[in-house]
């Protein structure tokens, strides 16, 4: 009685693990075929143009850009040209392939960047 129990109980975990193996390696070629994971076109529009700025640094206000994405967004080929308002001098960046987690990582980095400026000067 008690071992038919557990053998049900095994039976149940064994296929409940299985299920569960099975929809994640559904989601993840969901994900990889699909796309399911990128930004959508007006995000990924939003993050360029953001990344651009931030690359210019302060100095340089982004003048012209344009971008193709690839793979469901995921990756970028960037240009845009930058003029520094003081010195009338360019900054020209042309077919600059970058991915979106690179985009992402630099918005982060800029994010915290700012976050502790703000804080540093509330300090003083």
């Amino acid at each position: 009685m008690i071992d038919e129990t557990v053998e049900k109980i095994v039976k149940t975990v064994f296929v409940f693990f299985i299920f569960c193996i099975s929809a994640l390696i559904v989601c993840l070629l969901g994900m990889i075929i699909f796309g399911w994971w990128c930004p959508s076109d007006k995000e990924a529009k939003v993050a360029v143009e953001k990344y651009a700025e931030i690359k210019l640094t302060d100095d340089y206000t982004l003048d012209a850009m344009e971008y193709e994405s690839s793979e469901h967004n995921s990756k970028f080929i960037i240009s845009y040209i930058g003029t520094n308002e003081d010195t009338g001098k360019k900054k020209e960046i042309i077919r600059k392939k970058v991915s979106y987690s690179e985009i992402e990582e630099v918005l982060s980095c800029d994010k915290t960047k700012k976050q502790l400026e703000k804080e540093a000067e509330s300090n003083k």
